[in-house]
């Protein structure tokens, strides 16, 4: 039920084609400056255009090449902001661009290893809402600890809502779950392609190669199962 209530609350934030955001929304994006984080901007100033985006990097020449990126496909209000370390619990920078924010969007991957500390970040600010595309499992089992905290202070936080693919998958199978009495779903099939990484190449082939070395995960009937043989690890 929280996830239904957080996925009805977000809906407005989802990459759907003729869906319009309330405007006056400002957006602090962690790994802004990535391929990523340019992409997330240049569609919420598509979708708001007077939506007020700011990019949060760690390194200058990036962050003004992505503002850059950003302002030559949409007009709108764009900067970037340095911060040294978006993992940082005691982050106080971040936390004050929080605290002003309407919405998080953490793009910082790899997510393998790490605490949910931006989400963290986020409740302790009072941000409304938090967006990741993160898929470690024990990184989302340590974001899933702070359901109550959010609840307090009013964060709506959307979990590994993917790049590609992502919310998408979850989008189908409800459309699918949704039809008439009478019509029977056969199967769902989803193709994914990638025009061109934008630079990001090496990043690309580090988080593959980081997912090829964990197992499998994959639910079944609400239980999980762990396949080695389906994973790289073999190879």
């Amino acid at each position: 039920m929280l996830l239904a209530r957080l996925l009805i609350a977000l809906i407005p934030l989802c990459c759907c084609s003729g869906v319009s955001l309330h405007t006056g929304y400002k957006f602090v994006i962690l790994g802004g400056t990535g391929r990523i984080g340019t992409a997330v901007a240049s569609h919420l100033l598509l979708k708001s255009p007077d939506a007020q985006i700011i990019l949060v990097g760690r390194d200058e020449r990036k962050g003004v090449k992505a503002v850059e990126e950003v302002l030559s496909e949409r007009s709108g209000s764009v900067r970037w902001e340095f911060v040294e370390n978006g993992w940082d619990v005691k982050n106080k920078k971040l936390l004050a661009l929080l605290e002003e924010a309407d919405c998080l969007v953490h793009t910082a991957g790899p997510y393998l290893g790490e605490q949910p500390t931006p989400l963290k970040l986020a409740i302790q600010a009072k941000c409304s809402t938090y967006i990741d595309v993160s898929d470690p499992l024990d990184f989302l089992e340590a974001s899933l600890q702070f359901a109550e905290e959010a609840e307090t202070s009013g964060t709506t936080a959307l979990l590994a809502a993917g790049a590609f693919p992502g919310m998408s998958n979850v989008l189908g199978v409800e459309s699918a779950a949704k039809l008439p009495a009478g019509f029977k779903t056969k199967d769902i099939r989803f193709n994914y392609f990638t025009a061109g990484l934008g630079g990001s190449g090496d990043v690309n082939l580090y988080i593959t190669n980081l997912g090829f070395g964990e197992p499998m995960a994959q639910f079944e009937h609400g239980k999980l199962r762990l396949y080695e043989s389906l994973s790289g690890l073999l190879l």
